[in-house]
């Protein structure tokens, strides 16, 4: 909500008038509203291809059509033809155009800063102190108790376990789901051929 008022301010310094966000929600005033959404979305507007907040600009076009939708219906209430029509025709502009003029830049400026955003790599000293820990706690653990404390522990050496083993494809144990394993396959041929596929040690 704290938007909406930013952007209402920087278009009415675009359009050099006091108008109320109602007013300003009419088909002609489209381009200067999707300009004050850049505007809005990155203070000083000193390249329109790199926002400062392009998260700001998608959660406005949200924020409009909610807006949009009130009008619409205030509109329909109180039998105001023209605000019912304007809030239609608006809301064609934000299917059609809002995409290309706003939400599209700031995707791209999100997915710029994805890649560019970097990626810290664990010390090997760090891997080691880690792994001797899960090994000890393993070595150590009291496969007896059954306290749901005790359960979330194994669950979390467990992974943690897995995941030193398997680096390369960590996302695979947070998408493994519990009726995937209960169905997982029994054959005796399949587990011999993977086991006999691992190594006989640990790294």
């Amino acid at each position: 909500m704290r938007e909406a008022p930013r952007l209402l301010l920087n278009a009415r310094d675009l359009l050099d008038s006091n108008l109320s966000m109602s007013d300003l929600l009419r088909p002609e005033n489209f381009d200067n509203v999707a300009k004050g959404a850049l505007i809005t979305a990155s203070p000083g507007f000193d390249d329109e291809e790199d926002l400062q907040a392009p998260l700001t600009a998608i959660r406005l076009g949200y924020e409009i059509k909610r807006m949009l939708s009130v009008k619409w219906a205030e509109g329909i209430k109180s039998k105001d033809k023209t605000a019912a029509k304007d809030s239609k025709s608006f809301l064609k502009f934000m299917k059609f155009e809002w995409s290309t003029k706003v939400t599209k830049l700031a995707t791209v400026t999100l997915q710029v800063r994805s890649f560019n955003k970097e990626k810290s790599i664990p010390e090997p000293e760090d891997i080691i102190k880690i792994r001797e820990k899960i090994l000890n706690d393993i070595k150590n653990f009291d496969e007896k108790s059954t306290t749901p404390q005790n359960f979330r522990f194994a669950a979390e050496v467990s992974q943690a376990r897995l995941l030193l083993y398997n680096k390369r494809r960590s996302g695979e144990i947070e998408g493994i789901r519990v009726k995937d394993y209960v169905r997982r396959q029994q054959s005796e041929v399949i587990q011999k051929k993977i086991l006999n596929g691992l190594p006989l040690s640990f790294p």
